[in-house]
């Protein structure tokens, strides 16, 4: 049976943000990826296959502060995460809200990145269907992508672009969890080949995740 991994990412396209006035965060200095080796300031993965649920669990590449005069330091983020499974029957469905919440590790008391997922995927047959939608920070930016653990291809399937900027977003719009704001929504149509794993790599366009 096929293994897939639902992976929700936060990341800073910037390389430096967050100047607090004696120094810089690094950034995680990049556009959208389905790479394991790309950076981010949270991450979860809700790993699956046609009969439910399986693992899920959540971390972050942690954080780096470099100063304007001395040595650079790191912390890491305790990033919490739940899944939730809907009551919803049907062979090959598969219907969970999956979310995610972590902080500056060094900035005492500073405010979650939170992000909600919301996702409904139907088995059938050669294809797989996937529809979702997005909630809570509008900052930083969002990827939302499916890997196929055998073929190791991967679909992205949501491109979110924060309109806010390197130091204005994490000092402006983390305040809140933005539970029921909107970040955007997200459908494919996948095909899968003879082994149940994806056939093609796709990747969805991007979009600007709304203001508040």
């Amino acid at each position: 049976m096929a293994t897939y991994g639902l992976w929700f990412r936060r990341y800073a396209p910037f390389k430096r943000f967050g100047d607090i006035g004696i120094g810089q965060f690094e950034g995680d200095d990049r556009g959208p990826s389905t790479s394991f080796q790309a950076t981010s300031r949270t991450y979860a993965c809700v790993m699956f296959d046609s009969g439910g649920i399986r693992h899920s669990f959540a971390n972050s590449s942690g954080t780096t502060f470099f100063p304007y005069f001395g040595t650079p330091f790191t912390g890491h983020s305790n990033v919490r995460h739940a899944v939730t499974r809907m009551p919803i029957a049907g062979p090959g469905l598969l219907v969970f809200e999956a979310h995610s919440e972590g902080a500056n590790p060094l900035v005492p008391k500073s405010p979650d990145i939170d992000t909600f997922v919301k996702v409904k995927i139907d088995f059938l047959g050669n294809a797989l269907w996937i529809n979702g939608e997005a909630f809570g920070d509008n900052f930083p930016a969002l990827e939302i992508f499916l890997y196929s653990y055998r073929s190791g291809r991967a679909a992205m399937l949501f491109d979110g672009r924060t309109t806010g900027g390197p130091h204005e977003g994490p000092a402006k719009r983390l305040f809140s969890s933005h539970r029921n704001h909107s970040l955007g929504r997200f459908s494919a149509m996948l095909m899968l080949d003879g082994s149940g794993e994806l056939a093609f790599d796709y990747k969805a366009d991007s979009t600007t995740m709304p203001n508040y």
